[in-house]
């Protein structure tokens, strides 16, 4: 009510978690195919010319994907760059992991 003289100056809130929580699953939208990567020219550190990159959307990507860099995973709010020498696999929960590869 705005005729009461009372004012609140603090609050505090205690939380409590269960434990044993999963993670939730990665679920693959119906018809992902992986749909075809297009090209273009990118420039990378220490490289002197640009190297012709695949760009990838991350929407298109199904769980197990893998590509070798030099690849972009594109997506509206952002992208990740996979440089050269390293690789990208799309993981059970569907994140990106990213790893030199070894030679």
């Amino acid at each position: 009510r705005s005729d009461d003289p009372r004012e609140l100056t603090a609050v505090r809130l205690q939380v409590r978690v269960p434990r044993g929580l999963e993670m939730p699953q990665y679920i693959e939208k119906a018809g992902q195919t992986g749909a075809a990567p297009t090209k273009r020219p990118v420039f990378f550190h220490n490289q002197e010319a640009s190297l012709e990159t695949l760009i990838y959307e991350r929407d298109a990507l199904s769980l197990g994907f893998t590509a070798q860099g030099p690849a972009i995973i594109a997506e509206s709010q952002s992208n990740t760059v996979v440089p050269p020498g390293f690789g990208v696999e799309v993981m059970d929960r569907g994140n990106l992991k990213i790893q030199r590869i070894r030679s």
